[in-house]
């Protein structure tokens, strides 16, 4: 927990107090500073930030309740061990007191003189101006299979849509059809999610192949163990595929 309080420590001292209640930012400035590293400090940072704890924190009259509150709230929704977040709470706290916080003017004089002074550009001169843009990188190879999953989900889509028209003009209502078309719908968006950094995608790509999983199972009546098998393989496949690190950082630990 010391490098994490020292990463923090710059990264108060370079962009000012306010920083740590700014959930994007922070994400940003604190992956380049930590070099990819303390990826479950960062997640419990921006659960902190997430529940307002800036202002609750600097307002409060009782700071060891106000502490436990959090720790309690972030323990009831994120099912995470007291003692952890308690850890983490008490590093994020520890730079909102009174005598830690620095006048914002005084942080941006600082940064101003830092950027005179000095002939090459600073590297926290550019961070500072990265921060819209998270620095996030995944391997080809996932990029590949993100992208050869969505064509092969679409072309399912609709070879299903049109045997949906096809039995429409028959008069006839196919629920297994019906289900499958918004399986590779929940699919097809859950892998456009991932593409874009969003971890829901991938539990929404897990609950589509739940889906056709029971359609088939229960509706076409196909064989349970083969189809069980393909979805449980595919999905750890998936998962092993999202670990796979480019400059040290996995798609998955960067997915928010």
């Amino acid at each position: 927990m010391e490098k994490v309080k020292d990463i923090l420590e710059k990264i108060v001292k370079d962009f000012g107090i306010n920083i740590l209640d700014d959930n994007k930012r922070f994400k940003a400035v604190f992956m380049d500073y930590s070099k990819g590293e303390y990826q479950g400090e960062l997640e419990l940072f921006s659960k902190i930030i997430g529940f307002n704890a800036y202002n609750t924190i600097i307002n409060s009259e009782d700071l060891s309740i106000t502490k436990q509150t959090i720790v309690k709230k972030i323990n009831k929704q994120y099912f995470i061990e007291e003692n952890i977040i308690e850890n983490v709470v008490e590093i994020y706290t520890s730079f909102l007191r009174k005598d830690n916080i620095q006048d914002k003017s005084t942080a941006n004089f600082t940064m101003d003189n830092t950027i005179k002074e000095n002939n090459d550009t600073p590297k926290v001169f550019i961070a500072k101006h990265n921060l819209n843009k998270e620095k996030r990188e995944r391997h080809i190879i996932t990029t590949v299979f993100i992208i050869l999953g969505i064509y092969y989900y679409a072309y399912l889509l609709l070879f299903y849509f049109k045997r949906l028209i096809f039995i429409f003009h028959l008069n006839i209502m196919s629920l297994y059809v019906i289900l499958c078309l918004f399986a590779f719908i929940g699919a097809i968006t859950g892998l456009i999610f991932i593409l874009y950094w969003k971890k829901k995608g991938f539990w929404l790509l897990i609950g589509s192949l739940s889906i056709f999983l029971i359609a088939n199972i229960f509706i076409l009546q196909g064989a349970i163990p083969k189809d069980i098998f393909q979805t449980v393989i595919w999905s750890v496949i998936f998962w092993a595929i999202l670990q796979i690190p480019k400059n040290g950082k996995s798609t998955w630990l960067q997915l928010s």
